[in-house]
């Protein structure tokens, strides 16, 4: 018992690590730095952008749930949060471009302000939502 209150223990300390905000950090300023001001005839377009950011996307979701099977690699976590950070640089930042180069030129404001208010939006339904089922479960059991 006393082995796995120190798993659980480990495995909290890595999940609030902060390697997904690190990682998103990192690629946004060698992107915006680096590879737009170097390399910007070899920018992939915008659908290709978003593709890989799915596909790492889906990888770290695969990655949680091995990490949540085999709990004695702390290192799955750290990798599964890297694959997350990195899907989220290339999707956050690509579909705000993409509105913006959809959108009327008089609306692009209210546009990027509608984008940010619904991801606002989801990310509070997501926070009720995990913490009702937290609860729920808790007194379940």
């Amino acid at each position: 018992h006393i082995k796995k209150y120190s798993i659980d223990l480990h495995s909290l300390m890595f999940e609030d690590y902060g390697t997904y905000h690190i990682t998103v950090l990192l690629l946004f300023f060698i992107y915006q730095f680096i590879i737009r001001g170097c390399f910007h005839k070899y920018i992939p377009s915008m659908l290709t952008r978003m593709g890989a950011g799915i596909a790492f996307a889906l990888l770290g979701c695969i990655t949680q749930v091995l990490a949540q099977k085999f709990l004695l690699y702390d290192f799955l976590l750290l990798v599964e949060q890297v694959l997350t950070g990195t899907s989220c640089f290339l999707i956050l930042p690509t579909s705000l471009e993409f509105t913006v180069a959809q959108s009327p030129e008089y609306m692009r404001g209210i546009m990027v302000g509608l984008c940010y208010f619904s991801f606002g939006i989801g990310y509070s339904c997501a926070f009720m939502l995990s913490h009702f089922v937290k609860t729920w479960y808790y007194y379940i059991i």
